[in-house]
């Protein structure tokens, strides 16, 4: 995100920095979005690892899941630095590159559904009262 940051204060286009567009800004705003929701779910699996939590293995999952695919939403923040950021020598290239192994390594996204959908039709105990 540093990076990012950094660049859209020092490119200029139209006569502006780009960190003065609006377009720029919000895509600056939902990394930063992205990257405390991911902070906050590996926490919260971390904690229920170490404390015994039951449901520590699904929050792995979860943060496992939302982690690489925010990762890579996160990522595509090369668009703001337009052709350049396809270049071998742009540091952003490289983690575009690294972020898409983190999707497939240590189980597929599609993996982490699967567990945590069996988790809800086979393990989860509901805690709020009532019938649906």
């Amino acid at each position: 995100m540093e990076y990012v940051i950094n660049y859209a204060k020092q490119r200029g286009a139209f006569e502006r920095k780009i960190s003065s567009f609006q377009a720029i800004q919000h895509m600056i705003a939902d990394m930063y979005v992205r990257i405390e929701a991911m902070r906050l779910l590996t926490w919260k699996a971390a904690w229920l690892i170490d404390h015994g939590g039951e449901d520590a293995f699904i929050a792995a999952s979860c943060a496992k899941l939302v982690g690489s695919e925010d990762a890579m939403k996160i990522v595509t923040a090369l668009q703001i630095y337009g052709g350049r950021g396809y270049l071998e020598s742009c540091r952003i290239a490289k983690l575009f590159r690294d972020v898409k192994l983190y999707q497939i390594r240590e189980g597929t996204s599609q993996i982490q559904r699967h567990i945590i959908s069996r988790y809800f039709f086979r393990e989860y105990k509901p805690t709020m009262r009532g019938s649906y």
